[in-house]
């Protein structure tokens, strides 16, 4: 099994290392019509590795367009749209808090996210495929395990640690 830790945001800035397509034919191909916000949501979470909340995509476009501000309500309508195309794709945690992604480069990738630090691991693909194919020949179900996401404690915050840790950085 191999895991990437991608921390809660650390990794904010990097840029994917592929060269995705340019984002207005991803928002037309999805069918959608292209508006600024859809275009500046997408191009915040193509430009980092990390998985970010609508109010820290909303923070980093308030930051570059300060002379042109849209307002936070509008990046989560851009976010819901993006998601129901499978432009974007959303990790909801137990506790409510939901983490978003680009999408179009990264099919059939899983998380592990941990409760107590907020901290996103991601999970190989074949170890889903062997969950997977586990999962049909005990029950005879075949499952669609495209974007998989599983609830726990990571290692830096299991019992036995002092306090909840950020996890490290990769």
């Amino acid at each position: 099994m191999t895991l990437t830790d991608l921390g809660t945001g650390a990794d904010r800035g990097r840029t994917m290392s592929e060269t995705p397509e340019p984002i207005d034919d991803v928002i037309r191909a999805a069918g959608l019509r292209r508006t600024t916000p859809r275009a500046l949501v997408l191009r915040t979470l193509r430009s980092t590795r990390g998985h970010l909340t609508a109010s820290e995509i909303f923070e980093q476009i308030d930051a570059e367009r300060s002379e042109e501000p849209i307002a936070q309500s509008t990046v989560y309508r851009a976010l819901e749209a993006l998601e129901a195309k499978g432009v974007v794709s959303a990790l909801r945690s137990r506790s409510g808090e939901t983490r978003y992604e680009w999408a179009p480069e990264r099919p059939g990738h899983h998380h592990l996210l941990c409760n107590a630090c907020g901290g996103v691991m991601e999970l190989d693909l074949d170890t889903v495929r062997e969950l997977a194919e586990e999962i049909e020949e005990r029950t005879g179900f075949q499952p669609d395990i495209r974007h998989l996401a599983i609830d726990g404690l990571c290692s830096h915050c299991q019992p036995g640690d002092a306090a909840p840790a950020t996890p490290p950085s990769s």
